[in-house]
């Protein structure tokens, strides 16, 4: 199994992404999307899908806030001023919390749940 640490390795060596699907996806995972003052792995990416994955909602919402808000990528092929995450869809994952969903909607991402589980 590809570790967290492969993982951003895997997306180091990978700038043009545009769109990205997780399975079985933890928060270790995510924090590889993450960006930092000295690290934006996958700078194009506009699209990210996770399936099975288990995450607290704040976060995704934080890392939302991030993506969204990131447009500019000076000497990355194929950049332009409308990259930026754009969807997010959640298949058999937990729901994130009206509050979690209106947050990332304000930032302009489209929020698609399908197959959800309901928090009890």
């Amino acid at each position: 199994m590809l570790s967290p640490e492969d993982f951003a390795i895997l997306l180091l060596c990978s700038p043009t992404v545009k769109r990205l699907k997780l399975t079985q996806c933890t928060t270790p995972f995510l924090d590889a999307l993450v960006i930092t003052s000295d690290r934006h792995l996958c700078p194009l990416l506009q699209s990210l899908h996770l399936t099975n994955s288990t995450f607290d909602g704040s976060y995704l919402v934080a890392l939302a806030r991030l993506r969204a808000t990131s447009r500019h990528h000076p000497g990355v092929p194929g950049a332009s001023d409308d990259a930026g995450l754009r969807l997010i869809t959640l298949w058999k994952c937990d729901r994130i919390g009206a509050e979690g969903e209106d947050n990332i909607r304000k930032l302009s991402i489209t929020l698609d749940y399908v197959d959800f589980n309901l928090v009890r």
